[in-house]
């Protein structure tokens, strides 16, 4: 009696029952796709606005053909590890009924010190002056708002809030 083909066979049968095992829904052998990759981080930007100084006459130094400056300091903090640069800073000027009046726009190429906020760092602009030709008269507001455009390519806008005379 040759007792090697029982052996043999029950090896098989286990083998099989194993493998059999782990063809069940809790353990797949092929997994679903892998997760895709989350898009990447955006910049989050906050600007400060400070020491806000309004200046309407020759002897603060007015560009022609404006009348009047708004000089402020403009801070620019980036607390998402993500770069960014400041595409444009622009003055609007509005009636009391929220009527526009006029803007005047600084280009970031023209910006002093440059454009760039760094990854998690600050861009500050110290006496940054915008210049405007209405008169300011009671009620009358402007805004500072600040285009960015970070290193993924998304744009964002931030505006300060009314600035009244």
């Amino acid at each position: 009696m040759n007792r090697s083909r029982p052996v043999l066979a029950g090896a098989v049968l286990g083998a099989v029952a194993l493998a059999l095992a782990g063809c069940g829904d809790s353990a797949p052998v092929n997994p679903g796709p892998a997760p895709t990759t989350p898009p990447p981080a955006r910049a989050a930007v906050a600007m400060t606005i400070g020491g806000i100084v309004l200046a309407c006459d020759n002897s603060e130094r007015i560009l022609p053909p404006y009348s009047c400056r708004v000089r402020s300091n403009i801070r620019f903090n980036e607390s998402n590890g993500v770069a960014s640069t400041v595409q444009s800073i622009r003055l609007d000027m509005f009636e009391p009924s929220g009527t526009f009046i006029e803007r005047n726009q600084i280009e970031g190429a023209n910006l002093p010190g440059g454009s760039s906020i760094p990854a998690k760092g600050i861009r500050d602009y110290v006496e940054l002056d915008l210049y405007f030709s209405a008169r300011p008269t009671p009620g009358r507001y402007v805004l500072i708002i600040a285009n960015l455009k970070d290193a993924t390519g998304f744009g964002s806008e931030l505006q300060s809030g009314r600035l009244g005379f």
